[in-house]
């Protein structure tokens, strides 16, 4: 049956952003009416601390694909800084007067 499979199967695209705290919630909610049988497939192009974390929750035995040995190119440095949603436009005038 069709439906049997779609209600053991969820799928997250983009799982950066429903993973964000805003969406999480609702997340979790519609992962408990699932069975314990269930799939989960993610895709990210980014792979935050919150993506690791819901991971290392609710995956038995992932399977990980990950298309770029190097996630920064040569010459580039890259940093984070986590700032409250209140502080985010300071902090990047504060990045680009520098």
């Amino acid at each position: 049956c069709l439906l049997n499979i779609v209600s053991n199967l969820m799928l997250f695209n983009q799982a950066d952003k429903l993973l964000s705290p805003e969406f999480q919630p609702s997340v979790e909610q519609l992962i408990s009416f699932l069975p314990p049988t269930r799939q989960i497939l993610m895709f990210s192009a980014t792979f935050p601390i919150t993506v690791k974390d819901f991971k290392d929750r609710y995956l038995r035995k992932p399977y990980v694909i990950n298309l770029m040995d190097e996630l920064t190119l040569k010459g580039i440095t890259q940093f984070y800084a986590f700032v409250e949603e209140r502080q985010k436009v300071h902090c990047l005038n504060t990045l680009f007067s520098k």
